[in-house]
C-alpha cells in the first residue's frame, strides 16, 4: 500500500488514533484512511488499518496471527498474493502461518456464493500454502501447513469435483506428505470416536482419486505405477473405489466440525 499522510485525531493510554487528510496525486482522499496503535505499558501490542470507505478493519498482531472484523476473505487473498509474489523465504513462512491460522480458524470462509471470487479464493491459497509447505522446518508447523492445504483442496473437490488440475494437486499433496496426511486421518478418526487403519484409508483414499482422474495416468508414469499398484491390491474388492469415495468426504466433512 502506498504511503498515506495521517494526523494524529486521539491519544489514551491504550491507544493512539490516527485518520488520513488530503488528497494523493491522482485525487483519492486520504481520510478513506485511518491507523489505531493499541497499547500495552507503552508498547504497540497491534495495529489496526481501517478502511472507512469499505467498512473493513484489519488487524495485524506482534505474534504474526492476522484476524479481521470482516470480510476475511480480503485478508485471505491478501496474504495469499504476498506469499506467491514473494521469494524470500522468512516473509514465506511468516505469511503462510497467517494464511494458515486464517483457514483453520474461519473454515468457514469458504462458504459463501459459488462464484470466481470464491474459486480465485482457493486457487491463490492452497498454492500459496504448497509453495510454503517444504520450506517449513518444524514439523508441528509443516503438519498444520498441510492440513489447512488438505482442507482447502477438500472444499475445491466438492464445489469443482470435475476440476483435474485441482485433483491433481490433491494427489500429490498426499503423495508428498505421506506421513502428515495419515496422521490427519487418524486424529480425524480419534474424532469421530472410531478406531481404524489410518495408513489403509489412506490408499482406499489415494486409489479413488486416481481412478477418478485417469487421464492424468497417461501423461503421469509415476502416477500410473502407483494406480496400478493399488488397482493390484484392491481389484478383489469392488467396493474399494467407492469406499474411498466416501472417506474422502468423511474427513472434509469432520474437518468442517
Amino acid at each position: 500500500m502506498a504511503p498515506k499522510q495521517m494526523k494524529i485525531t486521539e491519544q489514551t493510554l491504550s491507544s493512539i488514533r490516527f485518520k488520513g487528510f488530503g488528497y494523493d496525486s491522482m485525487g483519492a482522499s486520504f481520510a478513506d484512511y485511518g491507523l489505531t496503535l493499541h497499547l500495552e505499558d507503552n508498547h504497540v501490542e497491534s495495529v489496526s488499518l481501517h478502511m472507512f470507505d469499505r467498512n473493513i478493519e484489519i488487524i495485524y498482531y506482534k505474534n504474526a496471527v492476522i484476524e479481521r472484523s470482516s470480510n476475511n476473505l480480503n485478508t485471505l487473498f491478501l496474504l495469499s498474493d504476498t506469499i506467491n509474489n514473494s521469494n524470500e523465504n522468512s516473509l514465506i513462512l511468516k505469511k503462510s502461518i497467517e494464511l494458515k491460522t486464517l483457514v483453520l480458524e474461519n473454515r468457514q470462509i469458504f462458504e459463501i456464493e459459488t462464484t470466481k471470487e470464491l474459486y480465485d479464493a482457493m486457487e491463490k491459497s492452497y498454492k500459496a500454502l504448497l509453495k510454503a509447505i517444504p520450506l517449513e522446518k518444524n514439523p508441528d508447523e509443516r503438519y498444520s501447513l498441510v492440513v489447512a492445504t488438505y482442507f482447502i483442496l477438500s472444499k475445491y473437490r466438492i464445489i469443482s469435483p470435475g476440476n483435474g488440475n485441482v485433483c491433481e494437486d490433491k494427489i500429490k499433496l498426499m503423495l508428498n506428505y505421506k506421513s502428515q496426511i495419515e496422521k490427519l486421518f487418524q486424529v480425524l478418526e480419534n474424532k469421530a470416536g472410531t478406531a481404524k487403519d489410518s495408513s489403509l484409508s489412506y490408499e482406499l483414499v489415494l486409489y479413488y482419486l486416481l481412478g477418478d482422474n485417469r487421464f492424468m495416468l497417461d501423461y503421469n508414469p509415476d502416477l500410473k505405477e502407483i494406480y496400478n499398484q493399488f488397482h493390484k491390491k484392491y481389484s478383489s474388492n469392488s467396493d474399494a473405489i467407492e469406499i474411498g469415495k466416501t472417506e474422502e468426504k468423511k474427513y472434509f466433512d469432520l474437518m468442517f466440525k
